[in-house]
């Protein structure tokens, strides 16, 4: 930098410290004293392990020799509350001094480690990875789906790291421009084309009630694809019904904010419903996917972090949800997912049968197209770490366009998911269980699980998860999930996680 420009960033320093009332220059002298004695402080460590090393008699540091300085002690952890604090914008020069002293470079619980931490950027990394072993060998070894087929079912007995998922997130320039970069993969699908998604989108804030985003992100076609992952009871695995129902991730915009106090609105238009593992050319030229979700929270206008399933925040005021999701996509064979891409969305008859499979039927004719609607009711109630929560799916496949015969002219089905879950233990322990089951014309299958949530170190970061799962000819599978389509029988699970 020119001696100028240094000459008058010191004089423009020195302006805004003249513009401070006395106690707070006091205070800002003393933060940057503090501050000098940790960088002397290093500095006098690395002198005396390189003396150390040289085989030199120590010297005494100069500050020590001429001086007496008061010993600062080193500071305390921050609660959440002065993180939360610490996170807005600083109001003067002191509350800016403190909030670099304090975030950069440390971590800030449920978000991350903070990258940078300056004017113009605010930039975290978060992570969510886990190791799970996983056994199936006490399925049935085939099924048998609604046309007669005899079907084989892989059983699976295996440790994965399954997921790791690196999130770059923060804002550039003002906290209303922020963003949310990712790296995802999906360990268990090694060699297949979806191992890993690199994926993420742009948002802009204009006001409380409008916020747009560009980018890949979740359709909000039920509350478990609207931002919620991966705050569940059954670590990154959705109930049956769930999983058969919902959206995926997908390219498209997407607007959202808050009508009133607990009531929150959000619309997306995408390209399809899965666009992991579909490239471009697979796509056609319209834009025929919309989904939207509005969701109240009427009693206490939160309900947890990231509005998750179970109540580890531990209400102390009952917290109540209600939530409507609404969906459709016109979809073509052509732009599916391959089976085994991990957190695609794919749709299928309630006996598991891929409806753009070659001939699903068994008459020799396919479907090329058809238009898929969907609709859910999510209700939701927490208080003192127990939680009592529902959803309701309806789903109506039409229009199809055929080559060959095909013996329907639509799909109509429905189906709901419950989980019930308590913390016997605050912070510590978290129990739970969930039913789910689907009523169609090519089956109704049924899925009960339990498990167990333990957080050793009583933080939501790091627990450990036990689970076992009884299916009954379940409707949707694969490499990504602890179940295989078609599987009956017990499936075992435990899962050791690390999220932030």
């Amino acid at each position: 930098m020119p001696d100028q420009q240094k000459g008058e960033a010191a004089d423009q320093a020195k302006q805004s410290d003249a513009n401070l009332s006395p106690a707070d220059q006091l205070k800002l002298l003393q933060l940057q004293r503090r501050d000098m004695q940790n960088r002397m402080s290093d500095f006098d460590a690395r002198i005396q392990a390189l003396e150390s090393k040289l085989g030199v008699p120590h010297s005494e540091p100069a500050s020590t020799a001429t001086t007496s300085v008061q010993v600062t002690p080193p500071l305390r952890p921050l609660t959440p509350e002065q993180q939360q604090a610490a996170a807005e914008p600083a109001k003067n020069p002191v509350d800016a001094f403190m909030k670099r002293q304090e975030l950069a470079g440390t971590f800030k619980r449920d978000t991350g480690w903070v990258l940078v931490d300056e004017p113009i950027a605010t930039e975290y990394l978060g992570l969510m990875t886990y190791a799970r072993y996983l056994n199936q060998n006490a399925v049935d070894s085939t099924y048998t789906d609604s046309f007669g087929r005899v079907i084989p079912v892989e059983k699976r007995n295996e440790v994965q790291l399954y997921k790791v998922s690196l999130q770059f997130k923060g804002w550039l320039f003002t906290p209303r421009f922020s963003h949310l970069i990712f790296v995802w993969t999906n360990n268990a699908n090694q060699g297949e084309g979806g191992q890993v998604a690199i994926a993420g989108f742009l948002r802009y804030k204009f006001a409380n009630w409008l916020s747009v985003s560009a980018g890949i992100m979740p359709l909000p076609t039920t509350r478990s694809t609207n931002y919620s992952f991966p705050k569940w009871l059954r670590h990154d695995n959705r109930v049956m019904a769930d999983e058969f129902y919902r959206g995926s991730y997908t390219s498209g915009i997407d607007a959202f904010g808050q009508i009133a106090k607990g009531l929150n609105y959000r619309v997306m238009v995408g390209n399809n419903l899965s666009t992991l593992g579909v490239s471009s050319k697979e796509l056609d030229n319209k834009f025929n996917t919309v989904s939207g979700a509005l969701w109240w929270m009427p009693t206490t206008g939160e309900f947890g972090l990231a509005d998750g399933f179970g109540d580890y925040d531990y209400h102390q005021k009952v917290a109540t949800y209600i939530g409507l999701n609404v969906s459709r996509s016109t979809e073509t064979a052509q732009g599916q997912p391959k089976e085994d891409d991990f957190e695609n969305s794919q749709i299928r008859l309630t006996d598991g049968t891929l409806l753009f499979s070659p001939d699903p039927f068994g008459t020799g004719g396919k479907i090329e197209r058809a238009k898929w609607a969907m609709a859910s009711i999510d209700l939701g109630v927490k208080y003192k770490g127990m939680s009592l929560e529902g959803q309701w799916y309806w789903r109506r496949v039409n229009h199809f366009q055929t080559i060959g015969f095909v013996p329907i002219d639509h799909v109509k089905d429905n189906g709901f998911a419950l989980q019930l879950s308590a913390m016997p233990i605050k912070d510590l322990v978290q129990t739970y269980v969930t039913a789910s089951k689907i009523w169609g014309a090519n089956g109704n299958p049924t899925e009960f699980a339990a498990g167990v949530n333990v957080y050793p170190f009583r933080r939501r970061e790091m627990h450990v998860n036990l689970e076992a799962i009884r299916t009954d000819r379940s409707p949707v599978g694969g490499f990504h999930m602890p179940v295989a389509v078609g599987d009956k029988g017990w499936v075992f699970l435990s899962d050791w996680v690390l999220m932030f």
